[in-house]
């Protein structure tokens, strides 16, 4: 079970960690503002595709107009759902460890995994089955 969503598990521990950790306050980088709302859509878009990668290492061979469209539309919905629910409640958890509750970085967590979800829906439509 572990290896079948091995991506994903990973993403999830590393965004974790990466959520409760205390850090200093980012300063905006040369000409990058929002510099901490970007790092949070990399992380979950990371985060969203890892689901489709698994998916796609576990139905090698197929190509998505091979598949049904309830698995598409489940994976859609898991890719988006999973990730946003994860930001939200680590958002609501940080203030316990020193770290703020915004719910800007909770829109950001949402963006990216919707980037993520579309980035693996293209990147599985571009794959060769």
């Amino acid at each position: 079970m572990f290896m079948r969503y091995f991506y994903t598990i990973c993403m999830v521990i590393v965004v974790t960690v990466l959520s409760l950790i205390p850090v200093p306050d980012m300063k905006p980088i040369g000409f990058v503002p929002f510099v901490d709302k970007w790092a949070h859509v990399v992380m979950y878009a990371a985060m969203a595709f890892a689901v489709w990668a698994d998916d796609m290492m576990l139905l090698r061979g197929k190509n998505v107009a091979q598949r049904k469209v309830g698995s598409l539309c489940r994976l859609m919905v898991c890719g988006i759902l999973i990730p946003s629910l994860i930001g939200g409640i680590l958002e609501l958890v940080q203030p316990f460890v020193n770290r703020s509750c915004e719910f800007m970085d909770f829109l950001a967590d949402a963006t990216g995994a919707v980037a993520g979800t579309v980035a693996g829906l293209i990147t599985a439509n571009m794959r060769k089955g």
